[in-house]
């Protein structure tokens, strides 16, 4: 929903940020679903359908900005992905259940296997930037799609906070020799400028390309 449209559920001040809170942290099995009184609507944590959410993020900047086809910049960010993912079960070492029992536990395989799908992340960012790619060329989405998800050596449990500490100093090894961050702030420091090149001033002095133009109006 765009920022600007006054169909807002939840409207500003304290208990707003709240709600907020208490909505965005509804995680299933962890806290139960919010119930928005004012709107009838009841929340659960948006990582149920959306556990990477650049294609919500890109949407909102197509509703702020429907003149803008393609993103200057987009920067994903992830929370560790296990270096050594174990091999999900072949069909021969699946355990095999008969009855009422096999019923309820292949159903709770099919949820488990959409849990899996849907809270794949980098799935769901190779499928955006994959969409992404098609629209405006490799060569330029490569300067303009980021995506950060530190391979770590174990991703702990979602409540396991006394791991955090730990989970920050492996992620910090890791990102200190990425050689993808140099070019990543580089991007940055420029998508923070805004001007209008002067094409007759484009030149290329020693390998260094110079471009002169003045600020731009929006």
């Amino acid at each position: 929903m765009n920022y600007l449209s006054s169909h807002r559920h939840m409207t500003t001040g304290a208990d707003s940020i709240c709600h907020r809170a208490r909505a965005t942290s509804a995680a299933p099995e962890y806290f139960k679903s919010f119930h928005h009184e004012a709107s009838q609507w009841t929340y659960v944590d948006g990582a149920v359908y959306h556990n990477n959410p650049v294609v919500i993020a890109d949407s909102e900047r197509q509703l702020l900005w429907p003149n803008v086809r393609h993103p200057d910049f987009i920067l994903s960010i992830g929370t560790g992905i296990p270096q050594n993912k174990p091999p999900a079960l072949s069909k021969e070492k699946r355990p095999t259940f008969r009855g009422a029992i096999a019923f309820f536990k292949s159903m709770i395989n099919i949820v488990n296997a959409t849990v899996d799908a849907v809270l794949d992340c980098e799935k769901k960012w190779t499928e955006y930037a994959g969409n992404v790619t098609s629209g405006m060329g490799a060569q330029t989405a490569s300067q303009k799609l980021f995506r950060l998800n530190p391979p770590l050596p174990v991703v702990p449990k979602l409540d396991d906070k006394h791991k955090v500490t730990e989970v920050q100093e492996d992620a910090r090894i890791v990102l200190a020799t990425d050689p993808q961050i140099d070019r990543l702030c580089r991007r940055l420091i420029a998508s923070s400028f805004y001007f209008k090149p002067d094409d007759s001033s484009r030149k290329v002095v020693n390998s260094v390309s110079w471009v002169q133009g003045e600020p731009a109006s929006f």
